[in-house]
């Protein structure tokens, strides 16, 4: 795994002795503006370890990677690196002394190829010059070492948001790293991809590397993690080895108080009503490929398939932001206008997008503004914004989702990812839609906040609406649809009752 000439300092790729603590956290604290971000941050991560950092939303995970990782300052607390005393004022001396992060907020640049940005800054040189062979070469190297399908010569825009998670992930990898972070490093990618980044984690951990592993997938944890520790409220609350707990307690640890999950009330008979959204052989080569779909008011149809399988091309496709070649969309019996986003939203349809910072918000605007940002025709006059009915729209949607913000005016920004996501919902659900298009709804979610979205996707249909949920999460897609279709290389090659569906034949289908 390790990769020839990628170290540019001492602390990376040197042994590291198995067992022996890297890293070590004691009452780590930092507060914005006089409120506290991490009251009480601990974490003790050992050599050839796999450690799990788990959370809900607004727990202080993110503010505890961003110390370790010299992007904030801490307040106070004890922060050792490999018995040292550490500091770091800045994201090059934490990687100087053996620290590399996956982040889960993708940071690509978009003109420049797959290569240049893996190398960015590490530049492959001849001389006094960019030697853009080479540093195509070792990029290929290393993605095909790791089992990446990725081109390493073509910019990074072509790339899908799955396949630049990859990226992100190979280049964290590339730096040698006794301890490497991984933040959400699947949020983005199938199943597929997932069993091929788990077996590089192994690889690494197997060669003395120690893993920081945050996600809100709790079957990701079990499967990869052997040690936890639980944060909650920006305090430490729990540690232990992953074999001495079970789901449930873990869920207790995380929100504080149990979560049930309810069964999925599907219709045996699918004895839904009417079709909401009818789609004739939509496509969009070479992603989409002639594909029919249904969706009765009541019902929330899952589409499932492995990264590169055209199931964002398809919702992207329906909802206009691209113009297929071929097809015909009917909401309500009504032909929809296509590669026409307005007229999609006037004729019902919302789209819930894959990545909210890049295409779901404006994360620089404040929660009022990206919650009534789709519906300011209705809260208008003579086109001017009525302040009396935004605020009426954005509280009543705010209290619907309970989205936590100290005030409206609050920049999404500086929300957690859960609440962020709540409103990309707000936003969605302000036009009034019969038919909700979902593309990643719970990413980057904590357990509580996806009990909600999926609590608020059931009752949206329960009022005679109809849903099409895109999710890489398998208990995911199982869990909410009353139907599932699965996608391979942009054609629909099969469709099956949720009862009927279970991780092997959806995994048969989509490979």
């Amino acid at each position: 795994m390790r990769v020839t000439g990628s170290s540019t300092s001492p602390e990376r790729g040197s042994t590291v002795v198995p067992g022996a603590t890297l890293l070590h956290a004691e009452g780590i604290q930092k507060s914005y503006n006089g409120v506290p971000a991490l009251l009480d941050g601990r974490l003790s991560l050992q050599a050839g370890s796999i450690h799990a950092l788990c959370g809900g939303n607004g727990a202080g995970k993110s503010t505890f990677l961003k110390i370790v990782m010299g992007l904030v300052r801490r307040d106070g607390g004890t922060l050792l690196v490999r018995d040292k005393p550490v500091n770091f004022a800045t994201p090059a001396q934490a990687l100087d002394a053996g620290i590399s992060i996956i982040t889960q907020e993708l940071s690509p640049i978009p003109a420049m190829t797959v290569a240049e940005n893996l190398w960015l800054g590490r530049e492959r040189m001849r001389g006094p010059f960019v030697d853009r062979r080479r540093a195509e070469r070792d990029a290929q190297a290393l993605f095909d070492r790791l089992g990446f399908d990725i081109d390493a010569r073509v910019p990074m825009r072509t790339l899908s948001v799955a396949r630049m998670q990859l990226v992100e992930i190979a280049k964290a990898i590339s730096y040698e790293s006794p301890i490497v972070i991984m933040d959400e490093p699947t949020s983005a990618i199938g199943e597929t991809e997932t069993e091929t980044l788990f077996r590089a984690i192994r690889a690494l951990a197997a060669q003395g590397t120690g893993v920081i592993y945050v996600s809100h997938r709790l079957n990701e944890i079990f499967q990869i993690a052997d040690a936890f520790t639980v944060f909650r409220d920006g305090r430490f609350v729990e540690s232990g080895r992953i074999a001495d707990i079970n789901r449930q307690e873990l869920i207790r640890h995380i929100v504080g108080r149990e979560v049930l999950r309810r069964p999925r009330e599907a219709s045996e008979a699918l004895a839904h009503g009417p079709v909401l959204l009818e789609v004739e052989g939509l496509t969009q080569m070479p992603m989409v490929r002639g594909i029919d779909l249904q969706a009765h008011a009541g019902e929330i149809v899952g589409i499932y398939g492995l990264v590169g399988a055209g199931r964002s091309e398809f919702l992207n496709a329906i909802y206009g932001l691209t113009r297929p070649e071929a097809g015909r969309v009917t909401v309500e019996g009504q032909n929809l206008p296509l590669g026409r986003p307005r007229e999609a939203i006037g004729a019902g349809i919302s789209l819930v997008t894959e990545d909210r910072k890049e295409t779901g918000l404006v994360i620089k605007r404040s929660v009022r503004e990206n919650t009534s940002l789709a519906a300011l025709k209705s809260v208008s006059t003579a086109g001017f914004i009525s302040g009396r009915r935004e605020m009426s729209l954005v509280g009543e949607l705010m209290r619907r989702f309970q989205v936590k913000a100290a005030t409206p005016d609050l920049a999404v920004a500086s929300l957690s990812g859960g609440n962020q996501q709540k409103v990309v919902l707000s936003r969605c659900f302000s036009t009034r839609p019969r038919v909700l298009l979902c593309d990643e709804p719970t990413r980057g979610v904590d357990e509580g906040a996806k009990m909600e979205i999926y609590a608020t996707l059931r009752n949206f249909v329960t009022e005679g609406n109809a849903c099409v949920v895109v999710s890489s999460d398998l208990e995911e897609i199982l869990h909410i649809s009353d139907r599932i279709i699965v996608f391979n290389r942009g054609l629909a090659v099969a469709e099956l009752p949720a009862r009927e569906a279970n991780n092997e034949n959806l995994l048969h289908f989509a490979s």
